[in-house]
Parts: structure tokens; C-alpha cells; sequence
């Protein structure tokens, strides 16, 4: 029997370490977002519960009086029932929490951040030579959160994240004056007049895991579509532009592959699921957004399947061919100052570096 609320305190210690060292590398917008997101994790609270600016105020202040003390500290190993494990060893550790029926997640996110989580085991699968395990109910996360995350051959689809994101699209649809809301939240009976009741709340999680598929073929396309030399780069730089930039083309190539969600929602003509994806990218991807925004509102009037997945192919091999120029570069000058002064020609050039 493992005590899990103390191995939640442990992860929750390298969690607030982690923050330390990286809560300045966010724009004070950013770093705000991601603070009430987690403040509503810490107390246990559903994305649409509202928040006393009294409580999260004291809450910041400790926090950071927290941060203080624990920047210069190093991530402490995990000890489960006696055996000790460094808090990165995921699969060791998941080896035993399984039977307890929880999981663990750790990795490197954005700025190469150290990320760390455990919650409950919902449910899991496996697709290939990939394990699933689907995450909800989290009791120990840090400040930034993604909804998916692979690592190996493991995926982690993280529900209380993907949750977060539903309801922020609900709250952006809700006051349009368009048909976007209906095709989002039509499919379980949604509408914008709902208010939170127990069955509004059990609707809006049959609708989290609907939409769930997005993040698990972005990570199976990311999986699918990885390149080692693109991994050794953006591990290596120091640059948080460089690094932004990179990650930024790993997620379009995954998004637009032959294997990404994009192409399944298109092979499946997946309307809801279509328009949660672009509201997404509305308001988290806006550049991206941009260049897929007016073959969405043709396809709106024409309902032709066609117009996205020809932008759908345009967009990935023009992803591709950005790629291969940074691998060829780094091919040649490895990772010296000319490579990084041809990557940054790259990241201006608008035909080589964006979808301009």
C-alpha cells in the first residue's frame, strides 16, 4: 500500500521548486492565467468556480514568499515505501502506483521547465507500441500544465486540463453572435443558457473526453512526425525565442500530419470537433489561426470537406520544408554560430520561417 497523499507532497515539492526557477520566463499575462488555473487545481475547484480576489491574493503572496526559498534548490528524489527513485524515473515509479491505481508524469515543457504531476488513473490503452493513460482528478501539478504529454513511448492525456481548455472556449462562444457555440456544445445538449447544475457538470465531461482524441493524435502525429537532430536543438539552445520558434514547428507539423488530429477530423467530417480545434487555435495560436481562418469560413459556406484538407496538405509540407532547411543547416555547421545565425535567418524570412 503506497501512502499517496504522502508521495503527493513530495511531488508537489519539485512542482513548487520547478516554479521557482521558471515562473519569470512567463509574460505577466501568462504568469496570471497560469496562477488562478493552478490555484483552482490546489483547492479542488472546477474551471467555472468563481475566485475571491481576497483568498487567491493571500494565496500569491504565499506562495511567492515560497518561491523564495526554494529557488536554488535542487528536485529531491521521490521515496515510495522505502525505495528511493529520481522524480524523473516515470516508468519505475508508475510500475508501482498502477496497482494504487494512479499515475505520475514528469518531463520537460517550454524553456525546457521541468514539469510534474500525479492524479488518478481514468482510463488506459494502448495504440502501437504507445501506452495511454488518460489523467484526471490531479492532486499535484505545477504552474504550467499541458493537456498531452509524451514522453518515449508513453502518453499522458491529461483530463482536468482538457477540461480547462472546453470551458474557456464555452465562456469565449457564449456571448457570439455566431453559429460556433451550437457546433461546439450541440452534440450533448449544451447550450449557452445552462446553468451549473450536476448535470451540466456531467455533460461538460462526457464532453472533455470527446474531444480528448485531439490531443491524443496531436501526440501520436508528434511521435510519428519526431526528428532526433530537431530534439537536439531545441534541448541545447539557450535562446527562449529559438527554442519558442522550434517547438512552435514541432506542433504545426504534428497538427497538420497525414497522422495529426486535423486529417482525423477531416476523414471523419467531425464539425464539433473541427470548431473546438480552430476556437482553440483562436485563442491560444492566433498566427496559426490566421492562415487557417478563411478556408474555415469558406468551408462554413460550402460545408466542402476538400478546402481544409488541401490547406490541411499546403500547410504541412510547408512545415516540412522549414524543417529540413534548420536540419540541413545543422547538418553542416552543427551546433555552432553559423547554424544559429542560418536558424535565425530562417525564424525572419516570412516565405522560409512562417506561413506568410
Amino acid at each position: 500500500m503506497i501512502d499517496i497523499l504522502d508521495l503527493s507532497f513530495q511531488i508537489k515539492r519539485n512542482c513548487d521548486i520547478s516554479d521557482a526557477k521558471y515562473w519569470g520566463y512567463f509574460s505577466l499575462c501568462g504568469l496570471l492565467l497560469r496562477l488562478r488555473q493552478l490555484y483552482r487545481s490546489e483547492k479542488n475547484l472546477p474551471p467555472w468556480s468563481n475566485i475571491e480576489l481576497k483568498d487567491i491574493g493571500e494565496w500569491i503572496n504565499n506562495k511567492e514568499s515560497l518561491w523564495a526559498s526554494l529557488e536554488n534548490q535542487s528536485y529531491k528524489n521521490l521515496t515510495i515505501n522505502s525505495s528511493v527513485f529520481n522524480p524523473f524515473e516515470i516508468s519505475e515509479i508508475n510500475s508501482l502506483l498502477l496497482e494504487e491505481k494512479f499515475i505520475y508524469g514528469a518531463g520537460l515543457g517550454l524553456y525546457k521547465k521541468p514539469l510534474f504531476f500525479i492524479g488518478e488513473l481514468f482510463y488506459q490503452t494502448k495504440i502501437d507500441d504507445f501506452h495511454i493513460y488518460y489523467v484526471k482528478n490531479e492532486i499535484a501539478r505545477d504552474l504550467f500544465a499541458s493537456a498531452g504529454m509524451l514522453q518515449n513511448n508513453v502518453i499522458f492525456i491529461r483530463l482536468d486540463q482538457i477540461k480547462t481548455l472546453l470551458w474557456e472556449v464555452f465562456c469565449d462562444l457564449k456571448g457570439r453572435k455566431n453559429d460556433l457555440f451550437e457546433m461546439v456544445f450541440s452534440n450533448l445538449e449544451i447550450s449557452s443558457e445552462d446553468t451549473l447544475s450536476s448535470e451540466f457538470v456531467e455533460k461538460f465531461d462526457n464532453l472533455t473526453m470527446n474531444f480528448s482524441h485531439i490531443i491524443l493524435d496531436h501526440e501520436l502525429a508528434e511521435a510519428h512526425e519526431a526528428s532526433e537532430n530537431l530534439r537536439e536543438i531545441v534541448l541545447s539552445t539557450e535562446d527562449r525565442k529559438i527554442e519558442y520558434f522550434l517547438r512552435d514547428l514541432k506542433d504545426k507539423i504534428s497538427d497538420t500530419s497525414p497522422k495529426g488530429p486535423l486529417k482525423r477530423i477531416i476523414q471523419n467530417q467531425d464539425k464539433a470537433s473541427l470548431c473546438f480545434y480552430i476556437s482553440l487555435l483562436e485563442i491560444y495560436h492566433k498566427a496559426f489561426y490566421s492562415h487557417l481562418r478563411i478556408a474555415f469560413e469558406d468551408f462554413l459556406r460550402s460545408q466542402d470537406w476538400l478546402i481544409l484538407e488541401s490547406l490541411r496538405q499546403k500547410l504541412y509540407n510547408q512545415s516540412l520544408r522549414v524543417r529540413e532547411k534548420i536540419l540541413s543547416a545543422y547538418n553542416l555547421f552543427e551546433n555552432s554560430k553559423e547554424f544559429y545565425e542560418r536558424l535565425k535567418e530562417i525564424m525572419i524570412d516570412k516565405e522560409e520561417g512562417s506561413y506568410g
